[in-house]
């Protein structure tokens, strides 16, 4: 693995803790922060965008799906 791959997911690797603080912090939250839930869902995207350009680091096609939910709940209020 060259050096360049390594710095590239470590970075992926600390874009995924952030996404998990904005998930803990809206599921701690009793109503809905739109500011919050803006970010977050541009951060769905950046990594989804990311995975792909990432050649050794590939999410699993569940992974994928649940990203996926999560963007269309987030984004249109669609429920699947």
């Amino acid at each position: 693995m060259d050096a360049e791959s390594i710095i590239s997911e470590k970075h992926m690797l600390n874009f995924m803790k952030l996404i998990g603080k904005y998930e803990r912090h809206l599921a701690d939250r009793p109503g809905i922060d739109p500011q919050a839930v803006y970010a977050y869902t541009n951060m769905l995207r950046t990594a989804l965008d990311l995975s792909k350009r990432l050649p050794h680091r590939k999410p699993s096609p569940e992974e994928m799906t649940r990203r996926a939910k999560e963007i269309l709940e987030m984004e249109y209020g669609v429920k699947r």
